[in-house]
């Protein structure tokens, strides 16, 4: 009778073991769904931005761009910016600038709009050396 109750007590645990990890898989997978999702959005936006901005003279209508591109905030002139400048520059988390300056213009970037949920933890970062440079944190 104390196998039967040891074999009951052991295929019990064995299978609450089995139920709690796949518990814990199947949200680890939803969360690397949500974040692959981020991931994506934002890279997608990125690529818009470095493609973006060399075609750009600094002479279009900013609510035009804004329709097209949601993450575009403001569209400024430079003055003689050097062409070896840095084209990247971060103004507070998840805003930055990009600069061309073969064509003397700068655009404000805020990617906050792109982050869609807020149970996501995503950290973002431009430069290999640099803090993230946007945070998100459930």
């Amino acid at each position: 009778m104390k196998r039967y109750w040891l074999v009951w007590l052991l295929l019990t645990l064995i299978t609450l073991i089995a139920l709690f990890t796949d518990q814990i898989l199947q949200q680890q997978r939803v969360g690397e769904a949500r974040l692959n999702q981020q991931f994506n959005r934002l890279a997608a936006y990125q690529t818009q931005n470095e493609t973006l901005l060399p075609l750009l003279n600094g002479d279009e209508e900013l609510g035009s761009l804004q329709s097209k591109f949601p993450q575009l905030v403001l569209l400024e002139h430079t003055v003689n910016r050097p062409l070896t400048a840095p084209r990247f520059e971060e103004v507070s988390g998840g805003r930055y600038w990009l600069y061309n300056p073969y064509r003397q213009i700068r655009m404000l970037i805020d990617l906050h709009f792109a982050l869609q949920t807020s149970d996501v933890a995503l950290a973002l970062a431009f430069h290999i050396h640099a803090p993230p440079a946007m945070q998100t944190v459930n």
